[in-house]
């Protein structure tokens, strides 16, 4: 899996330094307290706010230019309750549109309140920014939101409220086919959303879909490229090409390519050979990283999008996040500056599997946002708004890759999505619309639609050329291999057709039906079609009458109208009472009289013409005689063949995200501790350090602990900690499914909790030598307090009066008489403190007093012998000018104005020690001698 471009694992790590920072500054509030807004009926008075991508109201969205709720997506809803109102505990239960209630649910107070996207200290110049100070919130399983659903909310004094007409759209999904294509050239080397769940799940939050689907395909070489009006390369292209043209670019790329995977997964088999044509019955994007060999060198496609598909350079930023945009319908500057501009009604994002809001504007820009001539004014006069992303937007946050659309952008997207549909294993006829009156999706029956026999399998996708008027050479291209696709029984091949077909492995053949006339009479015609991968296909030919079909139409149409011949209009002048004539539209007439003038509009006779047909019925009616006959009985001409070869690179794993799938195959691929580059060994001198950059880099705005009592209240994804009595280690977990009950105790995985480390090989329960030393003058037990953030210090018998874990104990061992301290591993427990100077399940060991004080009171080269030892460390590293590729986390020391300052490095490359006493982007400051 490509890690390379996914913020959430590349967002800054905070304060990787050995010693607590104290720093507040007060955060600003994004979303107002307004208590003239009431979305209850009831005793109860608040305001609710739901998120999904972007944060909405329960209802009228779309006058204020919002989307609504998506139907089957996890959802944050938030309760902010009227000044006057008096509680401070609120459930909820939630009824559905068939009356079944599910709950209660409670809410968390604000302070649980998903945190913000900021991933660096807040300042006085840089305060952090809270959704809201005053929201109680929780987090909705998908299996939740649909139409009809109505949420009763109540506190502990009895008061109580009804939240109705709750706004639900469609249940909308999307599919991306993900392709690597060199045309004469070699493919790109690599593609950053090919097989990366965390980037599928990073953009699943940005689009109003239920489900997110993301198919890869093999990367393709083509050695041979045959264009549509059959001109052949096999070297270079004869033109010139660049970023946006090429006619390898509109040929092969979009035409052949893009509109073959489209059209193959709607079960479509043939089309004009040079229109990039596609139905758009369901949502379906073929996204394609593709370069040419040219006159010009070797050209990079990119930076366009539209008619289901996209030409990308990169599919991560705002290049995925504008082309597909374009896909949706979307043009630039989406409603002018004004509404392609975020503000403050737009809309913040939200991140469900992370539980962090995304910002909608800048952490670090401030100023006037100006665009097409609309000047947005910053949030509080300190950060810059960010635009759309069709609208020169970028992916701002530290934590997503993609562009947060604006409400307004999003809302038409959503209507859009909605209006298409989606395809449905569970309809009987494979497909599903939104009915807006019936507030529910409804079978879409339309005979021309297939249904598919498979769903989501492996598929070859095969496609070419070829030329049923036989004028033109043809050409099979090699088949391309996808993880994810639809496979369609092919019908049968009537008279008259063409097919292609495929040999498989128990020699079973299948024929694919296809035109047997050119869609366009300048080009050859275009197949395209999938087969199942597992199904093991060997063999493709293409095939076509032998008898020349236009010649055959010719003579039956003839013989139909009951003429010698069809005549047209320009060329033959002279015509007849009864002669008949086709104009350019394919439209057939009868004249009335000989002499005559224009031909009537439409399917309109006139005093010259009657009209008869058009040559779609026509060719219909053709069709339908030559049905009966068998597909080879005006003979047989191989058009192309070619041997099947298997993939020699297999495609990258589909990923679903969404539904039932939720967040699994994210989860899955969770990085451990010890892989996580951001987390350093042996450099923390309090658990609340450590896990504030476990929280920064997973991307968790908290870490949650277990409790029977608030069991299944967790949702997939959810960061736990667990303080382990048989391993005597404090572990973590990340929650993969819904429903769970105990960890396990062997750090290991299950079905439910993905085991990524302990803090044993990062957090020390011992005090740095150097943090002893620059607090020299505290005394034992103050010096304590301050290097553990705690107020207190216990004695034995309070043990079950402590609120929080890791609270300092103090214990007068009477076998050695030494007065010794330790951690508390859990709040309100523990059996008796261990008497070897040992930790044990219930207690961290810290030291003794006699060994504090000498540390106190060591030489320089006591201390730095000491202080390598405590951060796993053999010697200090030398610093060297122009220094690259150094080891994140060693040390090093620099002599400054009399004193030893000591560092860790946090980059691999670097410039000078700060001389300040403090950090830098590349050094972190640990203290000085």
């Amino acid at each position: 899996m490509n890690m390379n471009f996914n913020k959430t694992f590349l967002a800054l790590a905070i304060s990787m330094g050995s010693f607590p920072v104290c720093a507040s500054v007060a955060p600003l509030v994004f979303h107002q307290q307004d208590d003239s807004i009431n979305s209850l009926s009831g005793s109860l008075k608040g305001q609710v706010k739901f998120a999904q991508t972007h944060t909405i109201d329960p209802a009228n969205n779309s006058v204020q230019e919002m989307p609504r709720l998506v139907s089957l997506r996890d959802s944050l809803f938030m309760f902010i309750p009227h000044s006057g109102s008096t509680g401070t505990k609120y459930t909820i239960h939630i009824k559905d549109k068939k009356g079944v209630s599910h709950g209660p649910f409670s809410l968390s107070p604000p302070s649980a309140l998903p945190a913000s996207d900021k991933a660096d200290l807040a300042d006085s110049r840089h305060p952090d920014v809270v959704y809201s100070d005053n929201a109680y919130s929780a987090k909705l399983s998908w299996d939740l939101i649909e139409p009809g659903m109505e949420i009763s909310i109540s506190d502990e004094n009895g008061s109580t409220g009804l939240l109705m007409d709750i706004d639900v759209g469609a249940e909308n999904e999307v599919m991306i086919q993900n392709i690597r294509l060199g045309m004469l050239t070699e493919p790109a080397k690599t593609n950053e959303l090919e097989g990366n769940s965390i980037l599928a799940a990073d953009y699943f939050q940005k689009i109003p879909v239920s489900r997110l689907i993301v198919g890869n395909y093999s990367p393709v070489h083509l050695t041979k490229v045959v264009l549509s009006d059959g001109k052949i390369y096999e070297y270079q292209s004869d033109t010139t090409g660049d970023m946006y043209s090429g006619d390898l670019r509109e040929d092969i790329a979009k035409n052949l390519i893009s509109m073959g995977i489209d059209n193959a997964n709607f079960g479509i088999n043939d089309s004009a050979g040079s229109t990039q044509w596609q139905p758009a019955w369901f949502n379906i994007y073929a996204v394609h990283e593709a370069c040419g060999f040219y006159q010009n060198g070797v050209v990079q496609h990119g930076m366009s999008g539209g008619n289901g598909m996209a030409t990308l350079t990169q599919t991560t930023g705002n290049e995925l996040s504008h082309e597909l945009g374009h896909a949706y319908g979307l043009g630039h500057y989406p409603g002018g500056g004004m509404w392609s501009t975020h503000n403050q009604n737009s809309g913040w994002g939200w991140d469900s599997l992370n539980n962090r809001f995304i910002a909608n504007f800048f952490w670090d820009k401030s100023g006037n946002a100006v665009s097409e001539g609309v000047t947005t004014l910053p949030f509080a006069g300190v950060y810059r708004f960010n635009t759309d992303a069709m609208a020169g937007g970028v992916a701002s946050s530290p934590y997503s890759a993609y562009t947060l659309y604006t409400g307004y952008s999003q809302k038409r997207i959503q209507a859009g999505m909605e209006n298409t549909g989606v395809i449905s294993e569970a309809a009987s006829s494979g497909y599903l619309m939104w009915d807006e009156d019936k507030h529910e999706m409804v079978e879409r029956n339309d005979p021309t639609r297939l249904k598919p026999v498979k769903f989501g399998v492996p598929v070859t996708t095969l496609v070419g050329f070829y030329d049923p008027a036989k004028d033109v050479k043809g050409y099979i291209y090699p088949p391309m291999t996808s993880s994810y696709g639809y496979v369609y029984e092919p019908q049968p091949v009537k008279g008259g057709q063409c097919w292609a077909e495929v040999t498989f492995a128990d020699n079973n053949k299948q024929r694919y039906p296809l035109a047997g006339s050119r869609h366009n009479t300048a080009r050859m015609n275009k197949f395209h079609f999938n087969v199942e991968t597992a199904s093991n296909p060997q063999f493709v030919s293409v095939n076509c009458p032998q008898e020349d079909m236009d010649a055959v139409y010719d003579t039956w149409k003839n013989d139909y109208f009951g003429v010698e011949r069809i005549k047209n209009w320009s060329a033959d002048k002279n015509g007849v009472a009864g002669d008949v004539y086709r104009d350019s539209d394919g439209r057939y007439f009868k004249l009335k009289h000989a002499g005559y003038w224009y031909y009537p509009a439409g399917t309109q006779s006139n005093n010259d013409w009657e009209y008869l047909t058009n040559e779609k019925a026509l060719n219909e009616l053709f069709e339908a005689e030559l049905a009966g006959q068998s597909y080879d009985s005006m003979g047989v001409d191989l058009l192309d063949q070619r041997t099947i070869e298997p993939a020699t690179v297999e495609p990258a794993p589909a990923v679903v995200i969404g539904k039932s799938e939720g967040f699994t195959q994210v989860l899955e691929q969770t990085i451990l501790f010890e892989q996580n580059t951001q987390l350093k060994p042996h450099s923390y001198a309090t658990v609340e350090a450590f896990e504030k950059d476990v929280r920064a880099s997973y991307g968790k705005s908290d870490i949650k602990t277990w409790s029977s009592k608030g069991k299944d209240s967790g949702m997939p994804g959810d960061l736990y900690v667990y303080e382990n009595p048989y391993t005597k280690t404090r572990d973590y977990f990340i929650l993969k499914q819904k429903n769970y009950w105990y960890f396990p105790t062997t750090q290991q995985s299950t079905e439910v909790w993905g085991y990524i480390g302990s803090s044993t090989q990062y957090v020390h329960n011992d005090v740095s030598p150097l943090f002893a030393h620059t607090n020299k003058n505290l005394t034992t037990e103050d010096l304590l307090k301050k290097y553990f953030s705690r107020e207190d210090i216990f004695s034995w018998s309070q043990r079950q009066n402590t609120t929080q874990d890791r609270e300092i104990f103090v214990y007068q061992n009477p076998d050695n008489e030494d007065k010794e301290y330790f951690l508390q591993r859990n709040k309100k427990s523990g059996h008796y403190f261990p008497t070897n100077k040992k930790s044990n399940e219930d207690w961290y060991y810290i030291g003794d007093q006699k060994t504090l004080e000498a540390m106190k009171q060591l030489s320089q080269a006591d201390l730095e012998q000491q202080l390598l030892s405590w951060y796993g460390k053999t010697e200090f590293q030398i610093w060297h000018s122009n220094a690259t590729n150094n080891t994140i986390g060693d040390l090093y020391k620099n002599a400054n104005k009399g004193t030893q300052d000591y560092f860790m490095l946090k980059t691999p490359t670097y410039w000078y020690f700060p001389t300040n006493l403090a950090s830098n982007s590349e050094w972190e400051y640990l203290g000085s001698y």
